[in-house]
């Protein structure tokens, strides 16, 4: 992995997500692309005067922000864009090689009920990168053990599992791969793809009604310092999915969790 993008919407509450995504790439040697997204105005005749202010307010923001920030050694550059920050994703994304993008869960106090918001929800299902997903207040530290969670091993993609091969070259990672048999499973799903059983440290099954009830039987089990599930149009998050959000009582992690690209 060399660059990760890191969307910000609203900076007073993504300096945990920030700082993670520094202390993560300065372990890998990674670079960062911080994207700050500002209002687009939506008036007739707009004067160009007050868009160039409102792009020059976000700059010195996002300026000031990162002055705030132990930026260690990382390459970091800075783009503010403005208008829907799902649109300046795609944007970029037609311009740089995105590896990976940082995310995070609901920090918005007003709804405690949430994991994980519209926004990261709306980044996972419609903008097709990895993410990792940070919980609130989560220091980053060495991954060592990673639970990753499926529930069919066939794999479409051929670069689908190109962050876990970055992560077990610098980490030396213990990958425990858990498949999980659900109700009408097909027999062809049963197949593990080879690239994964030869990456993966331990290999077990388990018999849940959802993948999401097999990870949370075996968190306590594994420790892991990250969970990873592929992100599949009928998969991890089928049943938890409404209106682009996972509450917490379907399904919450204390570690970060790596959502993989898989179907489109």
């Amino acid at each position: 992995m060399k660059t990760i993008l890191v969307p910000i919407k609203t900076i007073e509450r993504s300096s945990v997500m920030l700082q993670y995504a520094i202390d993560f790439a300065s372990a890998i040697n990674a670079s960062l692309i911080v994207l700050y997204s500002y209002g687009e105005i939506r008036m007739a005749n707009t004067i160009s005067r007050v868009d160039d202010a409102m792009r020059f307010l976000a700059e010195e923001e996002l300026e000031l922000f990162l002055e705030a920030m132990d930026v260690k050694k990382v390459p970091i550059r800075q783009v503010c864009s403005k208008g829907n920050m799902l649109d300046c994703i795609w944007e970029l994304q037609q311009k740089e090689e995105i590896d990976l993008m940082v995310g995070k869960t609901r920090t918005n106090r007003r709804n405690q009920q949430l994991y994980i918001g519209k926004f990261t929800g709306d980044m996972i299902q419609k903008i097709d990168c990895p993410i990792i997903i940070v919980p609130n207040n989560y220091v980053f530290k060495r991954i060592e053990t990673i639970l990753m969670a499926i529930k069919s091993g066939i794999l479409k993609r051929e670069d689908l599992l190109l962050p876990l091969h970055a992560m077990h070259s610098e980490f030396n990672v213990t990958l425990n791969l858990l498949q999980v048999i659900t109700p009408y499973v097909k027999e062809k799903d049963l197949l593990i793809n080879k690239e994964l059983k030869n990456i993966c440290s331990t290999f077990k099954t388990t018999e849940n009604g959802t993948i999401f009830q097999g990870v949370l039987e075996h968190l306590n089990v594994n420790y892991p310092d990250l969970i990873c599930v592929i992100r599949r149009k009928k998969g991890f998050f089928e049943k938890l999915w409404k209106d682009n959000s996972v509450k917490r009582e379907d399904f919450e992690s204390r570690v970060p969790l790596l959502v993989l690209r898989g179907d489109s």
